[in-house]
């Protein structure tokens, strides 16, 4: 299991493989989502909702897919701690 921190974040996203797919639990506006791993030409794009948790190496990004193509993170800067 994996899981990431970055500043202003009160709980880390959690990642798990099962059968070939790989999703991620996120709380996102207090809400807890989870993501579903999507094709993506370089890391690892999960999607929940408008909601986008983008993984390459040890970083992270949640992006807010309604705030437009290229609008910055909502959450940036996480990096990845294993359990």
């Amino acid at each position: 299991m994996t899981s990431a921190t970055a500043a202003n974040r009160s709980r880390s996203p959690t990642t798990t493989a099962r059968g070939g797919q790989s999703f991620a639990m996120l709380t996102v506006k207090g809400n807890a989502m989870l993501f579903v791993d999507t094709l993506a030409a370089s890391g690892v794009r999960y999607v929940a909702g408008p909601y986008v948790w983008w993984t390459k190496g040890n970083n992270g990004d949640l992006y807010d897919m309604t705030a437009g193509p290229n609008a910055a993170p909502i959450i940036g800067g996480c990096t990845s701690a294993s359990h």
